[in-house]
């Protein structure tokens, strides 16, 4: 392994530990991994092959991102979700993290059902409607209507 130090390599060394649970260097690390996964996926956007919400002013938000939980907002299009699809795939083979399907959830609100079965062919994830309301960060967050 060597480090950049300003741009020039430093001398090769051999690295014989991880960081450990506890290690100072511990959130320093876990932050560049989840600003890797969120410019991956505003590459993805502006690719235009994956298209966030839009809200008022020309505004779109693809994605939110606090600690370890991550909001990912999106059309019902399939080919976008097969764009994030290969997205993710393309962050689990450059850093082995590996999305835990089993807490994650598809929140969806008027989509066809031929939609849904689609999503579920791509990717194994719960589909909840949204009108129910969600929690996100704790709290429980239900639409205006």
């Amino acid at each position: 392994m060597t480090v950049l130090v300003i741009g020039v390599p430093t001398n090769f060394f051999e690295c014989h530990r991880g960081l450990r649970q506890g290690c100072p260097l511990s959130p320093l690390l876990f932050l560049w991994v989840v600003e890797v996964f969120s410019r991956l996926l505003t590459q993805t956007v502006e690719s235009v092959t994956f298209q966030g919400l839009k809200v008022p002013i020309r505004t779109f938000f693809s994605h939110l991102i606090f600690v370890d939980e991550v909001l990912i907002l999106g059309y019902a299009k399939i080919e976008y979700w097969l764009t994030l699809n290969s997205t993710l795939s393309k962050f689990y083979s450059a850093t082995g993290n590996i999305i835990n399907y089993h807490k994650s959830v598809f929140l969806v609100q008027n989509i066809d059902p031929s939609f849904q079965h689609n999503l579920n062919a791509v990717f194994d994830i719960n589909i909840e409607i949204l009108g129910q309301g969600m929690k996100y960060l704790g709290f429980f967050l239900k639409l205006n209507n």
